[in-house]
């Protein structure tokens, strides 16, 4: 799925980015958008092999589908955070059922940011820019 000239100046710094998602159609498109933003993007089919990969090394904010075969976003969030804290607190989900009573109590009882799908690369960008300060005074503590 090829991406019409997205703009090219978001006035953020490059991130290493984890994208986990079991749609390949939406891990190419995400690759695509966040790459022409000027980020290193890694993706992920499965949140197992993103968990193994994220432990050795660290990215900078992740983005994960909440529902996904194998294990869930959900389940991947709670791992994560029990492995490290820090590196979970920089996930951003991704959903197609924010409406679902259970989902929007997990979202809202984590804490996390979220975007619901499909999304456009102005609301990436958008949620994008209120994440990164977040994440940057993570990194100064």
């Amino acid at each position: 799925m090829a991406l019409a000239n997205p703009p090219l100046q978001t006035g953020m710094a490059s991130l290493r980015i984890a994208v986990i998602d079991d749609e390949a159609v939406l891990l190419e498109l995400m690759q695509e958008m966040l790459s022409a933003m000027g980020h290193s993007t890694q993706v992920f089919s499965t949140a197992e092999t993103a968990l193994t990969e994220l432990a050795r090394s660290p990215c900078d904010l992740i983005f994960t589908d909440l529902r996904m075969r194998g294990m869930t976003g959900q389940e991947f969030y709670l791992r994560l955070k029990d492995i490290d804290a820090t590196q979970a607190a920089r996930i951003v989900f991704l959903t197609g059922d924010s409406a679902d009573t259970e989902t929007q109590r997990f979202l809202r009882d984590s804490g996390r940011h979220w975007l619901s799908k499909p999304f456009t690369y102005a609301m990436l960008t958008k949620c994008m820019k209120t994440v990164i300060p977040i994440r940057r005074h993570d990194m100064a503590a």
